[in-house]
């Protein structure tokens, strides 16, 4: 195909995104509106997770080790629990009800779905936040108001600092392919394929992939330190190939349907896992808030049927026991195109589910 051909058909594909994103933001958003504004939508099928034990006093007792990546926990979209090294690491908090615009006293967008997670009580107070970039469902203010400690660190994309409230111990922002060590923790960034504006006229908005590790401390140093790929939001990219080993690879699974140029579907976010060298798979960004046009339950289930996994088990009381994930012998479309790499892992985990590694 001529280049002329090649410009002409990627033309008529940004079209018919642009179409599809704009017959979704139609049909959605007004309800979201109307909802917001009657101070409905809220499911009324979303107990909040308790246990005998709060997450607390549990994450609190990990002793954490050196150079591992010890625990982690789903806390629902985004929004993840991770113990590493002794360093507790909060990702992308959004644990508000609902997520958009504050015009007074309401808040104009979708309404949080499934389980809710544990209080701010109930939650670790964390060393180091990492947000990834300042979408609504990503970068919350009534959560990091919540959140805010003087011992806690936060790490955020280029041109959102000033999106964060005051009061935590330092708010360093990372542009793309920049390093820096916080908390006890060494953070590089990657640029995904997505996009920062948090609405039409800012986008000098960063938005950032991030690789941890923790490489201990000189009275226990960690000479091969594990690492954990945190994606954010990303389309299909080649961004993270070969840059493994990752102990750990959390990768969002949802919001495809019509956004897939920005968000991966599951099988391409399993082949980018599986190409990056990830030998565990936890995905995020589903089951939360309805922000595209496929089912809620579809990017989870589609995800199991692809890597032949079983079915992710139904909600039950919350036990924060580790979680090992079932395993099949089916065959695995996302590595058979890439003959030779190793099967990622895959950890459903459920919200507020301690996985223990």
């Amino acid at each position: 195909m001529d280049r002329k051909h090649q410009t002409q058909r990627t033309l008529t594909a940004r079209l018919t995104t642009l179409g599809a994103a704009a017959r979704s933001a139609l049909t959605r958003y007004p309800q979201d509106v109307a909802a917001s504004v009657r101070g409905t939508g809220l499911p009324a099928h979303a107990p909040r997770q308790s246990a005998a034990v709060p997450l607390r006093e549990l994450w609190n007792a990990l002793p954490g080790q050196p150079g591992r990546v010890s625990a982690v926990t789903w806390l629902g979209h985004c929004s993840v629990l991770l113990k590493v090294g002794t360093t507790t690491v909060l990702t992308d908090p959004v644990f508000s009800h609902r997520i958009g615009v504050k015009l007074g006293p309401l808040t104009i967008g979708p309404s949080r779905q499934g389980t809710l997670p544990p209080t701010h009580d109930e939650l670790p107070t964390a060393d180091l936040v990492l947000l990834s970039h300042a979408h609504f469902d990503h970068l919350d203010r009534p959560t990091l108001r919540r959140l805010i400690d003087r011992n806690t660190h936060l790490v955020t994309a280029r041109g959102t600092g000033k999106l964060v409230p005051r009061g935590y111990g330092s708010v360093t922002e990372l542009d793309w392919d920049r390093s820096l060590s916080v908390s006890g923790v060494d953070l590089h960034s990657i640029r995904p394929a997505h996009w920062g504006a948090r609405t039409a006229w800012d986008r000098h908005r960063g938005f950032n992939s991030y690789i941890l590790s923790s490489p201990g401390s000189a009275s226990a140093p960690a000479p091969s330190p594990e690492r954990v790929l945190f994606a954010g939001d990303t389309g299909a990219t080649d961004a993270f190939d070969n840059l493994g080993p990752f102990a750990l690879g959390i990768f969002g699974i949802g919001a495809y349907q019509p956004w897939i140029d920005a968000h991966a579907n599951p099988e391409q976010a399993y082949a980018m896992a599986t190409r990056a060298g990830v030998h565990t798979m936890l995905p995020v960004h589903h089951s939360t808030f309805r922000l595209s046009d496929e089912p809620m339950h579809e990017p989870l289930e589609r995800l199991l049927a692809a890597v032949g996994q079983a079915a992710a088990p139904a909600p039950a009381p919350v036990s924060h026991s580790s979680h090992t994930p079932a395993q099949t012998s089916a065959p695995d479309p996302a590595t058979s195109l890439h003959p030779g790499l190793d099967r990622p892992k895959v950890v459903p985990l459920q919200v507020g589910e301690l996985y223990l590694r």
